[in-house]
């Protein structure tokens, strides 16, 4: 075993020793073993994967809901909270270089199901805002109009991930152990990572946009199981 190899061996033992300590019920010495462990890993360029937590993974998603990275519209912070609820995973907002993506990580066992979920999800709404722009939209695209029906659409949509919300049969909960784990996981793999902001609608309330939107939203499918397992079942209520 060369040096190098020995000093790797020695920064994983303590790094494991770390994070068996932010196990601790001190919320203080935890956070401080938890700072710790993210610190090392950092500094001598490790991964999870090395110190042996490959139980959390991460999947990415090309398919999204819009193209900005500083500006994100209100329905798509819900639609991701609403994943993130359901499967007790995060989200990681980022670019390739050329395009927005998203990154699910979380424990193994729920990221693949998370992903498909959403792959689902993304690509109905997608389609199903298209359709409205088409119907209800149909007007000049110039100026304030077009701002208009960026605005009309986007509230259609939040109406629509309210309508896929009431057919979650409930949210799973996530272990402190877990919250740690993904935290380590985040802050080892992602340096830098900056908060983005809600696009806020300018044009007034539509409720009967809203109401279509919800009404769309229930009629959700997701058509296939994932690893032996009904997704149908287990997140959205199913009428087959």
């Amino acid at each position: 075993m060369t040096t190098n190899d020995n000093k790797k061996s020695r920064q994983l033992e303590r790094i494991r020793k770390l994070l068996s300590l932010s196990k601790s019920a001190n919320p203080h010495e935890a956070a401080t073993a938890l700072n710790m462990a993210i610190r090392i890993l950092r500094e001598n360029g490790l991964t999870m994967d090395d110190v042996g937590l490959s139980e959390i993974r991460s999947v990415i998603i090309t398919k999204v809901l819009s193209s900005s990275m500083n500006k994100t519209p209100v329905y798509e912070n819900m639609f991701l909270n609403l994943i993130q609820k359901s499967f007790g995973v995060n989200f990681i907002l980022c670019s390739d270089g050329y395009r927005k993506r998203y990154e699910i990580y979380g424990p193994a066992d729920r990221v693949d199901m998370a992903a498909y979920v959403c792959e689902v999800l993304v690509r109905q709404i997608c389609a199903a805002r298209k359709k409205y722009l088409r119907e209800y939209c149909d007007f000049p695209g110039y100026g304030y109009l077009r701002t208009l029906k960026r605005d009309k659409a986007d509230n259609y949509c939040r109406g629509w991930v309210s309508g896929v919300s009431q057919l979650v049969h409930g949210f799973v909960e996530v272990t402190p152990e877990e919250e740690k784990m993904m935290l380590a996981y985040r802050n080892s793999k992602y340096v830098n990572i900056g908060m983005t902001k809600n696009r806020q609608t300018s044009a007034s309330w539509d409720a009967s946009g809203y109401r279509q939107g919800m009404a769309d939203g229930l009629n959700a499918t997701l058509n296939r199981p994932v690893n032996g397992s009904d997704v149908r079942e287990f997140v959205l209520g199913y009428q087959g």
